[in-house]
């Protein structure tokens, strides 16, 4: 065996094996060659078979640091991506989400952002089935903790329920007393 071969993960083995034997099968004159669809499927579970890194989960990066303050709503005209809008105009309302580490994410027509910025379509689907919202459904804004776990779901934004609910949350408590404690 090579050192190419050594270095790399089973699964990538796999797959550079796979390929190889698909390309040998696929250029014999003589033999029935694979179905389309049998090597569609071999792909897709040679696909699933790949093992994942933390950095290619959309996200990840948020998780454990930031509570996620997502709205999901059909269109940038919806009165919820409005109110979201008038709110974030306000420098209070970021020195509120500042000290509680909330990241604003909008899904509108189902282009996501995070904090104004395009996300990709996988990050987008990745929110979008972390909070179980259709991206053409009835507007909605959800509070994901830090833990990546749905705390807090309202059809209308008000910063005060939101900053109270959070204020109730152990990790929000934790954070709170150890600020307090600091000298």
């Amino acid at each position: 065996m090579n050192g190419i071969h050594q270095a790399q993960t089973p699964s990538r083995s796999i797959s550079f094996g796979l390929v190889r034997w698909i390309r040998v099968r696929m250029s014999r004159p003589s033999g029935p060659l694979l179905p389309p669809s049998a090597i569609a499927m071999l792909l897709t579970l040679v696909a699933l078979a790949s093992p994942v890194r933390a950095d290619d989960v959309p996200l990840a990066a948020d998780r454990g640091t930031s509570r996620l303050l997502v709205l999901v709503a059909p269109k940038a005209s919806d009165p919820a991506a409005v109110a979201l809008s008038k709110a974030l105009t306000r420098p209070e309302t970021w020195a509120d989400f500042a000290n509680r580490q909330i990241v604003v994410f909008t899904i509108l027509g189902g282009h996501g952002e995070r904090e104004g910025k395009a996300i990709d379509p996988a990050a987008t689907r990745f929110l979008l089935d972390t909070v179980s919202l259709h991206p053409n459904g009835p507007a909605q804004f959800v509070l994901v903790g830090k833990d990546g776990g749905v705390k807090w779901r309202r059809d209308q934004l008000s910063i005060p329920d939101l900053l109270a609910a959070i204020e109730q949350m152990p990790m929000r408590r934790e954070e709170v007393n150890r600020q307090s404690a600091r000298p």
